[in-house]
């Protein structure tokens, strides 16, 4: 038996929760400081670099089935994947604050909320949702295209929207000069242009570098 405390770099407070994950590192979350890490093959804990405050971190830990940390904090769900967080909040449709999280064997996960009750997150790893609250200028969209370096160019009825895939998703951001215009179709030219279909304002046509439009 190995006792880790304050030798290890552990503060002298209750230890709430411990958990291991796929890279071997020992996660301990104590009842007032919070959070902190032992990465494998060291022998003092520290405090991790999160998105978040580690001291926020009120829930349990836990660890889905390929090794990727799950925190619940108060703005969110983080996944640790590799080297990078991943945060599972509002602008994924996930409202509250998360206490704890479970992944069953048919692979959804359960989500306990502040409040708001319990989540099932079907498809965890498979399915992602994007809305007005993920940065799409509206929720009802016509057409969706992609360009050869994964850049996605979603029509809505509020506008024109550039996606690009980022380590937390995808990133939304509109064109300025069609904003709040009903954009209904779209399609590549041979120029590498985009032809855009509008509901009002007839056919225009949009570099993609530049994002003027014509």
């Amino acid at each position: 038996v190995r006792v880790l405390g304050q030798e290890s770099a552990l503060p002298d407070q209750p230890v709430r929760a411990l958990r291991k994950d796929g890279d071997g590192t020992i996660w301990v979350r104590d009842e007032v400081e919070g959070l902190f890490e032992l990465p494998a093959g060291q022998t003092k804990f520290r405090r991790p670099s999160l998105p978040v405050s580690s001291a926020v971190v009120v829930g349990a830990p836990s660890v889905d089935e390929t090794g990727r940390l799950l925190l619940p904090t108060p703005g969110g769900l983080l996944i640790r994947d590799g080297k990078v967080w991943r945060l599972i909040d509002e602008s994924r449709g996930l409202r509250g604050a998360v206490y704890c999280v479970f992944e069953d064997p048919q692979h959804s996960l359960w989500i306990g909320l502040g409040g708001r009750g319990l989540v099932q997150w079907s498809g965890y790893g498979e399915w992602e949702s994007y809305s007005t609250a993920s940065g799409l200028p509206s929720d009802m969209v016509w057409e969706i295209r992609q360009q050869a370096d994964g850049t996605l160019w979603v029509a809505t009825e509020g506008g024109l929207a550039r996606g690009m895939q980022r380590p937390s998703g995808i990133q939304w951001s509109g064109v300025a000069n069609l904003n709040r215009v009903p954009v209904h179709g779209l399609q590549f030219g041979t120029d590498g242009n985009i032809w855009v279909g509008t509901e009002t304002r007839g056919v225009a046509l949009l570099n993609p570098k530049s994002e003027q439009v014509k």
